[in-house]
């Protein structure tokens, strides 16, 4: 038994040694981990496949790998690889969400990740990379291939496994030429991948001149864009067309193709990489039973992951991968996983392979950690040999020497789904070659052939491809050619002939129509304007004195002017319209039955101003009879402004009318038979010149002097006095003038009697009989001198017009509404009037000179003193005469009033006369 202290101070070595060796150990040991972000379901929530699963079983291989050191699909892994590496990944879905996607890098960062592979979507791969970067993490994909993410500036930290795009887009574009396609459509998803894809090809296809007849865009998993987009590609007649679409999309484009027609037989449809598995996915998964007839014949193109014997190797060591090295907390993993990897399984692969060889070399043992910036270097810098052979980074792109391109085509596999089978491969050299001669593609509408369908570019001008014959035809009449459509010719223009390259326009007729191949000719009367668009008959202008209606030229209206073309009849010179009426343009509101209705003005120089619809100067009212305030009107000729002095010589030009009247009456009642006669000849000539016949402005003096003779009221208008005077007025005056010159004469006479009996001048009586005698004999010759004026207030008091408003107004005085208001009042007045005065006056006179010609007192003394001027100046068979010079007047009256041709008036009034 040994000492006791011996026994103690052996344990104290003892325990030191163990805690020196534990240390050692615990030093060298390397943890860490890696977040992988996957693309399991779509954006809308849908199943990607089991090729998309099987993509993160990859990346667990390739763990499983890393912790062995097995170096079956990269040689140097043993050499390369950190001994003491313990690499530990995190799967997640993003959905194809960059919400998503970037919440994971939240969640990875506070988790100690020190680098990100992923995401397959580069929309998900920008947004995540950005906010990875702030962390200083890198971050390496394995499927985001737009060209946008080789921006160094932007993504410092981005790098990955897959070449970008561009390569893609250089080998689409030149399998387009191999296979004689010289123009075709784009439908792309709306973001950088398909953006940035999109604009690769097109610069490419510009390259080789080739043509991107439309570029249409779409909002992901957005069915009305899809819809949209296909009519566009099928209204643009191209039959080559690429679509950029995730396989969530893929049945939405392809229904919208059938159902606009353009899914079938003479088209060609190419789309990214698809493979079966996915395939046989989006056919299972589509809601249309005819889907898998629908993507029959479609190409897809993508790059070659492998190369033989590369592609072998890689799925042998998949397969023989024990299931159980596949656990992961997303789902399982099954036998079938296995068999469905596609090319991207191998870019995973390598993506997280070549993710623990940059941390490897960027290990720094003495401190245990890995330096941020180097291992973003060694990532951009990646140079490997890798399952998808040398994987070597250039500034984090990698180098695509010798890149070969695949072109799958989609055929039926015999069990209601599709195969995408190899039947081109495409390098810059040598170029697009057959897989096998027995691999023949299946196009759409089910013809196998290995001729390629026509783009119609082969055609020559003024041909289309024809979709049913698939034949270039000549574009028939009525259209033209437009890119690879015969469009229908604009309405305006026309096609004579077929095989036109353009619809030329219309140069003597109009084209209302579409498609049309002769113009239609314009109606008689009218022509084409030079410059006009020609696409209605309403095209067609009218030719002078015509104006347009009811599509038809017809006669300008009477008093109308026309100038002809679009223009509406307006009033000629000398004549009134409705300006009111809403059919013309000047803010009327009336709704006119008849607004080309155009009356004569008299005089004609009142209604001068046409083009505004508006009477001359110091003019207005209907027929511009009124007088505009401030001015006054004389003789219905003369419009004076009244200006300062206007109400004196109002005064004085009435005062001096009513002494002409006094005159002219004084002469009437005595025996001045020449003078009586010029009377009557004045009056009468007096009232024919107020007929509608165009007379000479020269003549307005003498109508002035006329109107005197007829002891018209209207004669001196006195508004420069009384504003408010008015025709209304003027028409109750004339009825009770003779009256008042009766007063005037009973006034004249009784002062005359109390001066003489006054002053003693009185040297003989008069009787009352006589005064009453002399009262008699004045008050009816001067309604004998007013007679025919008279007549023609009382006629014209009930003769309306109607005018374009429809309405009916006087039509002595057009500012009066028949039938309304104080016309009433008129109305009665006349119709009291006519049989009392009107009648009365002729039948007394009558009556009276046939009891004095019965009784023979025709000489009597005191019947010649009270009726004398009634028969004296006539023979005695002829002293009814002054009857029917009053009956004449009465009639000519008549005339002016009923009849409205002047031509008409002249000839009656000769009979009558």
């Amino acid at each position: 038994m040994s000492p006791p202290f011996l026994s103690r101070a052996s344990c104290k070595f003892g325990l030191a040694s163990l805690c020196w060796f534990i240390s050692i150990f615990s030093v060298s040991s390397f943890d860490v981990k890696v977040g992988v972000l996957l693309r399991l379901k779509g954006v809308d929530g849908s199943n990607m496949g089991i090729g998309q699963e099987a993509q993160a079983a990859a990346a667990l291989m390739a763990v499983n790998h890393i912790r062995n050191k097995n170096a079956v699909l990269v040689p140097d892994a043993a050499t390369r690889l950190h001994p003491d590496l313990n690499l530990t990944i995190h799967l997640a879905d993003s959905l194809s969400n960059p919400a998503i996607g970037m919440a994971e890098t939240l969640k990875w960062t506070n988790d100690g990740v020190s680098l990100i592979v992923g995401a397959s979507r580069s929309a998900v791969s920008g947004p995540v990379s950005l906010l990875a970067s702030i962390s200083q993490i890198p971050m390496l994909s394995y499927f985001s291939t737009s060209s946008e993410l080789s921006d160094q500036v932007t993504y410092p930290l981005f790098s990955r496994v897959i070449p970008t795009d561009t390569v893609l887009t250089n080998a689409l574009a030149n399998i387009m030429v191999e296979l004689s396609w010289a123009k075709f459509a784009i439908i792309a998803m709306d973001d950088v991948y398909g953006r940035r894809f999109a604009q690769g090809l097109i610069s490419q296809a510009n390259l080789l001149e080739k043509e991107v007849e439309t570029y249409e865009q779409y909002r992901l998993g957005n069915a009305a864009d899809i819809s949209r987009a296909v009519k566009n590609v099928k209204d643009s007649g191209v039959r080559i067309i690429v679509a950029l679409a995730f396989t969530s999309d893929i049945e939405k484009i392809a229904v919208a193709a059938n159902q606009e027609g353009i899914g079938g037989r003479g088209y060609v449809w190419i789309t990214g990489d698809l493979s079966t598995e996915n395939l046989a996915a989006v056919i299972a998964g589509g809601s249309d039973p005819n889907l898998a007839s629908y993507l029959t014949g479609w190409l897809s193109v993508s790059m070659a992951a492998f190369t033989d014997p590369g592609a072998a190797q890689f799925q042998s060591t998949f397969q023989a991968e024990p299931l159980e090295s596949f656990e992961n907390q997303l789902f399982p993993v099954t036998a079938a996983h296995t068999q469905a990897c596609s090319d991207v399984c191998g870019y995973m692969y390598d993506a997280v392979f070549g993710a623990a060889l940059a941390l490897s070399a960027s290990f720094d043992s003495a401190s245990g950690t890995v330096d941020p910036a180097l291992l973003n270097t060694n990532v951009r810098s990646l140079d490997f040999s890798g399952a998808t052979g040398t994987v070597r980074l250039l500034n984090g792109d990698r180098v695509s020497d010798g890149q070969l391109t695949v072109v799958r085509n989609w055929q039926p596999d015999g069990r209601g789904s599709l195969r995408a089978v190899e039947v081109w491969t495409w390098a810059s050299d040598p170029g697009l070659r057959r897989v096998s001669n027995s691999t023949v593609p299946v196009w759409p509408g089910g013809n196998q052939t290995w001729t390629t369908p026509l783009d119609g570019s082969t055609c020559r001008i003024g041909t289309v491809l024809n979709p049913t014959t698939l034949r270039c035809e000549l574009c028939p009449k009525g259209t033209a050619q437009i890119g690879s459509l015969c469009v229908l010719c604009e309405r305006g223009k026309i096609a004579p002939v077929s095989g036109m390259t353009q619809c030329v326009p219309c140069s003597a007729g109009y084209a209302d129509e579409e498609g049309m191949s002769e113009c239609k000719m314009c109606g008689v009367h009218s022509w084409m304007a030079p410059g006009s668009l020609g696409t209605s008959k309403d095209d067609c202008v009218c030719e002078s004195r015509y104006y347009f209606r009811d599509g038809i030229c017809i006669p300008c209206p009477g008093g109308g002017h026309c100038p002809g073309g679009k223009a509406l009849p307006k009033p000629s010179h000398g004549f009134w319209g409705e300006r009111q009426c809403s059919n013309f343009s000047y803010g009327g509101n009336l709704s006119c039955p008849d607004p080309m209705k155009f009356l004569a003005c008299n005089p004609d120089f009142a209604c001068q101003n046409r083009e505004e619809f508006t009477c001359s100067k110091g003019h207005a009212g209907r027929l511009c009879l009124d007088a505009e305030e401030g001015w006054f009107i004389v003789g219905n000729f003369f419009w004076y402004e009244c200006g300062e002095h206007g109400k004196t010589v109002s005064i004085i030009a009435i005062c001096l009318v009513l002494m002409m009247w006094f005159g002219i009456n004084k002469i009437a009642s005595g025996h001045y038979d020449a003078m009586d006669i010029a009377l009557l000849f004045v009056q009468i000539t007096g009232m024919i010149s107020t007929y509608g016949m165009k007379w000479h402005n020269n003549l307005g003096l003498l109508n002035i002097i006329l109107g005197v003779a007829n002891f018209d009221v209207d004669f001196v208008q006195p508004m420069c006095i009384w504003p408010w005077w008015d025709h209304v007025a003027s028409f109750f005056l004339q009825l009770v003038l003779p009256f008042i010159f009766g007063f005037t004469y009973f006034l004249y006479y009784t002062l005359r009697s109390i001066c003489e009996v006054v002053l003693g001048m009185r040297e003989e009586n008069i009787t009352p009989a006589e005064l009453a005698s002399e009262l008699v004999k004045n008050i009816l010759s001067f309604a004998i001198v007013v007679y025919h004026t008279l007549c023609m207030r009382c006629f014209q008091a009930l003769k309306c017009m109607e005018f374009p408003d429809g309405k009916q107004y006087l039509a002595f005085h057009p500012d009066i509404e028949c039938w309304t208001g104080v016309h009433w009042y008129m109305a009665a007045a006349a119709g009291i009037y006519i049989p009392v005065v009107i009648i009365g006056i002729p039948a007394l006179v009558f009556t009276v000179v046939w009891r004095m010609k019965k009784n023979d007192t025709l000489n009597s003394n005191s019947h010649r003193h009270t009726w004398g001027f009634l028969h004296m100046r006539y023979e005695h068979k002829w002293k009814m005469w002054e009857t029917m010079l009053l009956l004449r007047r009465l009639l000519v009256a008549l005339v002016l009033v009923s009849i409205e041709v002047s031509m008409l008036q002249a000839a009656v009034t000769m009979i009558i006369l």
